[in-house]
């Protein structure tokens, strides 16, 4: 058809049989030659038909070299694909970065969905959400983590709130951590930072009253606090708890919506909680509490331990389950 375009494709298909290269490939007699024709003007369909394999043989070069640009187009495509996610995400922390150097507060966690960047800082962490029936940010950790949500926080001083809903754990410890620092020694590496932390899931039966629950106090407790990667048997940590603001826990169902917020600028750490005041600390207080608990252990020979206000931010959550939303920081004016 190539030389003669008015013969239909059944014909050419017989002739290009009976040229095959391979016996095999051709008609077996001239009988099958034969009753092959007599399909063909009959109108019916005849055996020796175009496979796969002559149009292959068919194409010209040009279209091999099409073909493999096609094929290097798609896997450059799948490539980029399989790598845009962390670089979207490290565009994200660009973004912040900008937004807090021009002195734009920052949302870290929306109302629903994933924190626009985050990092496991320190333990084991499982994001159990968001999904169909909780859409917030919801994670887990049996041993303890900090999920760090900002590398570096301003130096100035800055305002972080959160919303958290303690979920699981009746020991469980949930809440922000802040001005935190890594120090790699020989035998561990040793994180130091600041925690803002409560248990809204909690309590006990009253003797003699069925199963009547005896209301427990809860605590927002902030604390300057150690944890050791490696040990000699296992994780090691150490809290001073410096401040704590009571409130009335939940108990034994799944905690509520509570609302924390932290400033820590050249005046000192001061607290909300559920928007009333909350224990703080002074600037002296601060100093000193650094000073005193950051000197006088062994392990910690020959480092400078310190609890920088630009250290890396983020979540906390210890033996439990829990969930976060509208995370927001805003730097102080300088």
């Amino acid at each position: 058809r190539s030389l003669n375009r008015a013969i239909d494709k059944p014909l050419e298909g017989i002739v290009l049989k009976c040229l095959e290269k391979q016996p095999s490939q051709r008609y077996p007699s001239a009988q099958a030659l034969a009753e092959d024709l007599g399909r063909y003007r009959q109108g019916e369909r005849v055996v020796g038909r175009p496979g796969l394999g002559r149009y292959l043989r068919r194409l010209r070069p040009k279209s091999y070299l099409a073909a493999g640009i096609v094929a290097c187009v798609v896997s450059l495509i799948i490539t980029v694909a399989a790598g845009w996610q962390p670089v979207q995400r490290q565009w994200q922390l660009w973004d912040i970065q900008r937004q807090l150097a021009a002195g734009e507060p920052v949302t870290l966690i929306g109302a629903t969905g994933m924190p626009k960047w985050f990092r496991v800082a320190y333990g084991n962490v499982a994001i159990v959400g968001p999904e169909q029936n909780r859409p917030e940010f919801t994670i887990f950790s049996q041993d303890g983590c900090l999920l760090e949500l900002l590398p570096e926080a301003p130096e100035h001083g800055f305002r972080f709130s959160a919303e958290i809903r303690h979920l699981m754990g009746s020991r469980a410890s949930v809440g922000v951590y802040w001005r935190h620092e890594a120090y790699a020694t020989q035998r561990e590496d040793l994180h130091c930072f600041y925690r803002l932390t409560f248990a809204d899931v909690g309590g006990r039966f009253a003797p003699g009253h069925g199963n009547r629950v005896v209301p427990l106090r809860g605590y927002l407790r902030l604390k300057l606090q150690h944890w050791c990667s490696v040990g000699p048997r296992g994780p090691v940590f150490g809290t001073r708890e410096v401040a704590a603001t009571a409130f009335e826990s939940v108990r034994f169902s799944s905690g509520k919506w509570r609302r924390l917020e932290l400033i820590d600028d050249s005046e000192g750490i001061r607290v909300r909680w559920e928007g009333r005041e909350g224990s703080g600390l002074t600037p002296e207080e601060i100093a000193r509490h650094n000073r005193d608990f950051g000197s006088g252990r062994s392990y910690r020979a020959g480092i400078d331990i310190r609890y920088p206000r630009s250290g890396s931010v983020g979540l906390y959550v210890n033996g439990g389950t829990a969930s976060f939303r509208n995370v927001t920081l805003e730097p102080c004016n300088q």
